[in-house]
């Protein structure tokens, strides 16, 4: 499996652009995603209100996307935070509610739960 992203915030760390292309052998699959600035998501123009609550978009091929909610919590040592993401599985490309929560253990390290 192959999968290419291209994830975009504002400067705010908000997601507001996402498009993850996936191959397998000589299958291609996409998932195109926006995110407006009420916090409404859309796939492929369609709105998909069951994500209305999330903020990040996470995906599981990835721990990059950890960062996105680190930089926008912008979190003192020792404090920890909730946080609702759009979890792009793989390689089933199916989106799904990740409540997850996020603790500053010191200045370059954090913690990371799936709850």
């Amino acid at each position: 499996m192959l999968a290419e992203y291209e994830i975009g915030c504002d400067r705010l760390w908000h997601t507001r652009h996402v498009t993850v292309e996936r191959i397998i052998g000589s299958k291609k699959d996409s998932v195109d995603l926006t995110v407006d600035t009420s916090g409404a998501w859309y796939s492929s123009g369609e709105e998909l209100p069951a994500l209305r609550e999330c903020v990040d978009i996470d995906l599981a091929v990835t721990p990059a996307t950890n960062t996105l909610p680190i930089r926008r919590l912008n979190l003192e040592v020792g404090e920890s935070r909730g946080v609702a993401a759009a979890w792009l599985k793989f390689p089933e490309l199916t989106l799904e509610i990740l409540p997850q929560r996020y603790t500053r253990r010191d200045m370059g390290r954090y913690f990371y739960e799936s709850l």
